[in-house]
């Protein structure tokens, strides 16, 4: 897309470009390259971009220096650039930065998206602190934005079983499950197919699955794996041996990862 043929690089295409410069040649040449940008091009997705490049290498001054220019040129109007410096700082086992970053986005009035309440919980969670989950998922009620998101309760309960909390887990599911019957969404029912086998809830993992197939006739190779995978967590080999069959019978693409998960379960 170079200037001399004719195209004409828009916003966006900057920023795109900058990642890219950033993976092929590295963080020095995407900052020569953002150094060399039109000060229109210093926008909201250039800055970004370069955000993600060095949090995506783990330069974590060179990302909080950059945090502080965002915000200077006014371009941390969204939640995005806190969701991916707090994703660095859990990267880097950090969980205390992530909560100092929620009081700067309520200082500079941000309002957090989904992404920033699961992140914020697994912080708290990160810190052995189930009464801050808890508070936060108050907040999350109270914000009204996110009535239909099945996802914040299986990250809760996702929370709670790795905590040994078994009924508040089974609880936050009995809610994922009613968000998801609202609204058709595959990984809300792998997640949560997922999580019963965690539970060792082998009736639950079966019910999910068999409203999975009412609501989605044609499955997918990806289904096959993650329903296979909680039968396998279950000992259900039997279960695994049927399931497998029903995969056959529906004559998907050959894909050697579905038979993979009974011959890892005959290995072991």
């Amino acid at each position: 897309m170079d200037g001399n043929r004719g195209l004409r690089l828009g916003l966006s295409d900057f920023a795109i470009r900058l990642d890219l410069i950033a993976k092929v040649r590295g963080i020095s040449s995407a900052e020569n390259y953002f150094k060399d940008l039109p000060e229109k091009a210093k926008n909201q997705k250039t800055y970004g971009a370069l955000l993600n490049s060095y949090i995506g290498n783990k330069l974590t001054e060179k990302a909080e220096g950059l945090m502080v220019k965002i915000k200077e040129s006014g371009f941390a109007l969204k939640a995005l650039p806190y969701n991916n410096m707090m994703t660095l700082y859990r990267a880097l086992g950090q969980p205390e930065k992530v909560l100092s970053l929620i009081q700067d986005m309520k200082v500079d009035n941000i309002l957090p998206d989904s992404f920033t309440y699961k992140i914020w919980m697994n912080s708290c969670a990160d810190l052995s602190d189930i009464d801050g989950v808890e508070k936060v998922l108050d907040e999350l009620k109270h914000d009204g934005r996110f009535k239909y998101d099945w996802s914040i309760y299986s990250n809760l309960s996702a929370i709670y079983i790795k905590e040994g909390l078994i009924k508040k887990a089974q609880d936050a599911l009995k809610e994922t499950e009613h968000k998801i019957f609202m609204k058709k969404d595959r990984d809300a029912y792998k997640s949560l197919i997922i999580m019963h086998s965690k539970l060792v809830d082998k009736p639950k993992v079966y019910s999910v699955w068999k409203k999975f197939a009412r609501v989605f006739p044609k499955r997918t190779n990806t289904d096959y794996i993650c329903m296979l995978t909680a039968l396998v967590k279950l000992g259900d080999i039997k279960g695994v041996e049927k399931c497998l069959k029903g995969w056959e019978y529906d004559g998907l693409s050959y894909d050697i990862r579905v038979p993979n998960v009974l011959i890892g379960a005959y290995l072991r």
